[in-house]
């Protein structure tokens, strides 16, 4: 547009109203309005007319309504405040300078902005997109992230990346060469690859929803099962022992073992923070636990040792429905002496918590652990050889006890419980003992039951009186005679004699028994041995007890055993220990050491198993001797073999200097064994 040229100003409908006229472009453009016959307009309102280029503007004296604006060759920032009023600024040529933030352009056919699907016209006006020629492209000035122009070739076509050009296909063509456009995707090593059967083009797929009917590989949660049903099958990797596979977070495949027995891992234990401390108590102080829901266990197991005692009843174990009212509560009182306490409690409702309350004295320590296990565990054990405090926790068995009824009556044979009296006592009747008992008042018989009596009274004549017979007096010892069918009475006492001698009296008259100087009695065991209150020797077994059922012969020195304890070969037993079994899956796992010349003897074991179902145990020497065959549990399943108490007869023996080994496999087993240690 050239300088002085005349701009038309016009509304959307054409109608002409003002014209303007360009003075020429210097950085800003000098506009004048005029009216329709060419005048320039120089008023638009009331208020004093300024002259432009001789009057100035004063921001504190002028008033009016300014129809100018203040020359102001370079922009700086006015002296003026945000939002106060301050004069328009034009630059020496006296153009307005202002602030484009945005243009919208009309859309009319006249109108250089066009809408988006609006039918093109035959005269719509736009503006041309220029393009430059390069015939042959390189690499161009302005940096990555300017603008460019466009670049056309030498007959005007637009350069673009990844065109097409060459042979243009249609559906159904083959070319053993392609020259022309067609879909390519990166193989390995870099190489472009042409779609097709052999090499389809690669797809990631983001999200499937498979369908959820019987020929879809989905179905739907808690859908019955039909048969025929299609669905993808869960493959397993077969892991004949259990290893690390992937990291923490990585996807890796179920494993088996090689039976195809999903390897799964028991639930550990928990220890519970908040009813385990060692914070210690001072005199009366109470250690109150948070309660805590175990309902996803199956056994609290309370383990505690203090440096005092307790309270009275003061170590508690609390049980609630609603971790508010502690209805359910077993007290113990600690008793340091003791040492440790362990308690165990079944799951018996939502909520637990321990609650201690110290006694008198300040303590030194106080070590308390809580722990929720998954799997039931053993009561507390004790040694048979210890006192137990009635204090001690123990379950309480019912049983009751049935006998079969005899006689020829009703209900003969039948089972039927049997009672107990008023205080507890098991209930008998001395008349069911014989048909012919003498009962009631009567002269005492052969089936009258006899009574013996025994009394602290230290007059003797009330003791002769009960023990002696109606009708008969004591015997005079050395001058009443025995006859066998007539005489009776009692003998009572013995007479020591450190040496026996000849007996004043003779034969077949009453004697005293005698004894020696401890109070042994002397007897003759055959007849004729010089060996008075031995037991003889004899080979047809003269001088031998006879069996007789009940019999007491009374302290016995034994001075030899058969050969099953000693004789060739003997072994000395060194210890005999009973030591508990805490193990998991593995193999050759030393369940008791041996030494040089010692031998493992075995007595008795018991465990169960974990809470997998299939798991194996089995028992064998260093040498993998087996002690017993390969034995499959299911889920907590378990065998005990009890000792037989007869130190000669192990249900396994080792062979020398062997040590005992266990495998196991698919979980963990817990238990105990008993055993010897021997030298040989």
């Amino acid at each position: 547009m050239s300088a002085n040229a005349r701009v038309v100003i016009v509304n959307e409908n054409d109608d002409s109203k003002v014209s303007v006229t360009d003075r020429g472009l210097k950085g800003a453009m000098s506009v004048e309005i005029v009216d329709a016959s060419g005048n320039q307009i120089t008023s638009f309102g009331g208020g004093t007319q300024y002259v432009f280029g001789t009057d100035t503007y004063t921001e504190t004296t002028t008033v009016a309504t300014m129809a100018g604006a203040v020359r102001n060759d370079v922009l700086a920032t006015l002296v003026n405040n945000d939002n106060e009023i301050a004069p328009l600024q034009v630059n020496d040529l006296g153009a307005l300078y202002t602030t484009v933030t945005s243009i919208i352009p009309g859309t009319k056919t006249i109108n250089l902005g066009k809408a988006i699907d609006n039918v093109a016209g035959s005269t719509d006006t736009g503006i041309m997109v220029l393009a430059v020629r390069d015939d042959t492209l390189t690499t161009l000035t302005p940096v990555d992230g300017d603008y460019v122009s466009l670049r056309v070739n030498s007959t005007g076509a637009l350069h673009v990346t990844g065109g097409g050009g060459g042979t243009e296909y249609t559906e159904g063509d083959t070319d053993a060469s392609i020259t022309g456009s067609a879909i390519m995707w990166e193989d390995g090593s870099d190489t472009l690859r042409a779609v097709s059967a052999a090499k389809p083009f690669p797809v990631d797929i983001i999200s499937q929803v498979p369908g959820t009917g019987a020929t879809n590989l989905g179905k739907q949660e808690d859908e019955a099962h039909s048969s025929g049903d299609v669905g993808v099958m869960a493959l397993g990797v077969r892991k004949d022992e259990p290893a690390v596979i992937a990291t923490d977070g990585d996807y890796h495949p179920l494993l088996t073992s090689e039976v195809g027995a999903l390897w799964t891992e028991h639930v550990p234990n928990e220890v519970d923070s908040g009813n385990s401390t060692t914070s210690t108590l001072t005199s009366a102080s109470t250690f109150t636990g948070t309660g805590i829901d175990i309902l996803h266990h199956d056994i609290v197991t309370i383990t505690m040792d203090a440096s005092h005692d307790s309270a009275t009843d003061g170590m508690t174990f609390q049980f609630s429905t609603d971790n508010s009212n502690w209805d359910d509560v077993y007290p113990f009182t600690y008793t340091a002496a003791d040492g440790a306490r362990r308690f165990q409690f079944p799951v018996t409702s939502q909520y637990f918590r321990v609650v201690y309350t110290n006694g008198g004295t300040n303590q030194t320590h106080f070590r308390l652990q809580t722990i929720f296990h998954h799997a039931n565990t053993l009561t507390t054990i004790h040694r048979l050889v210890d006192d137990t405090s009635p204090d001690r926790s123990a379950q309480i068995v019912k049983a009751a006890i049935i006998a079969q009824q005899g006689g020829g009556g009703p209900g003969a044979g039948d089972f039927i419980a049997v009672q107990a009296t008023a205080g507890g006592n098991l209930r008998t009747s001395v008349q069911e003992i014989s048909d012919g008992l003498d009962i009631g008042a009567a002269n005492a018989g052969s089936e009258t039951q006899r009574v013996s009596i025994s009394t602290d009274d230290v007059n003797l004549s009330a003791i002769k009186s009960a023990t002696e017979l109606s009708d008969n007096v004591v015997a005079v010892l050395g001058t009443a005679t025995y006859t066998e069918t007539t005489t009776s009475g009692n003998v009572i006492g013995v007479v020591r004699n450190d040496a026996l001698a000849t007996l004043a009296g003779t034969d077949n008259e009453i004697a005293p028994l005698q004894v020696n100087a401890s109070g042994a009695l002397y007897t003759v065991l055959s007849a004729g041995t010089s060996e008075i209150g031995k037991l003889a020797a004899g080979t047809a077994g003269i001088g031998k007890l006879t069996a007789n059922s009940g019999v007491d012969i009374g302290d016995v020195d034994v001075t030899s055993l058969p050969d099953t304890l000693q004789g060739p070969g003997a072994v000395s037993i060194d210890s005999y220990t009973q030591k508990s079994i805490n193990l998991t899956t593995g193999n050759d796992q030393v369940l008791v050491a041996s030494a040089a010349n010692k031998q493992i003897w075995v007595y008795g074991y018991g465990f169960t198993c974990g809470d997998a179902d299939g798991q194996s145990v089995s028992f064998q020497d260093q040498d993998d001797l087996a002690l017993s065959g390969i034995m499959e549990f299911s889920q907590y399943g378990g065998m005990a073999v009890a000792p037989s108490g007869n130190f000669a007869m192990p249900i396994w023996k080792l062979g020398t200097d062997k040590d005992l080994e266990v495998d196991i496999t698919g979980g963990d087993v817990d238990g105990w064994i008993a055993y010897a240690i021997l030298s040989v």
